[in-house]
């Protein structure tokens, strides 16, 4: 991560993202990007690889 880029910790990205979470004027895709885009940045957090489509469609198969 360069120097120049902004972090955020943890404790207080899960406060935006808890302040958020009901916000009906924020989209599920704007939501979805919105912490898609922000993870990076989130110091303490883990981010697993990103998944395609077709694995969240087949893991909500398996589910049924």
């Amino acid at each position: 991560m360069p120097q120049s880029q902004r972090t955020v910790p943890a404790e207080n990205f899960m406060a935006t993202l808890a302040a958020n979470i009901d916000n009906e004027r924020l989209s599920d895709e704007a939501f979805r990007a919105f912490v898609r885009n922000s993870l990076p940045v989130v110091i303490g957090a883990e981010v697993p690889p990103a998944r395609s489509s077709s694995q969240f469609e087949d893991a909500a198969c398996a589910q049924r």
